[in-house]
């Protein structure tokens, strides 16, 4: 999540320190920046706490959603081409 790192480094706190305000293992922060995970809702909301509304629990939604738009788009053609073989 590129908006979290940029907050974080923007501040001028570790990985470690933010893990600490919010709660959680700085690995789990991590792998929120890289995208490689999404917080539940109860860690959102203490992002969005610790950042100042910076990082709202809808930039989290908002990426599940583009996500969830990329895999129908991959999906809506194969199923298309598997009915037409049929």
């Amino acid at each position: 999540m590129q908006k979290l790192a940029e907050y974080r480094k923007q501040v001028g706190i570790s990985q470690r320190e933010f893990a600490d305000l919010v709660g959680v293992h700085q690995s789990i922060i991590s792998k929120l920046e890289a995208g490689r995970a999404q917080p539940g809702l109860s860690l959102a909301v203490r992002i969005q706490k610790a950042t100042s509304d910076h990082v709202p629990v809808t930039v989290w939604l908002e990426e599940v959603c583009d996500a969830d738009s990329i895999v129908s788009q991959e999906k809506g053609p194969q199923l298309i081409s598997q009915q037409v073989a049929e």
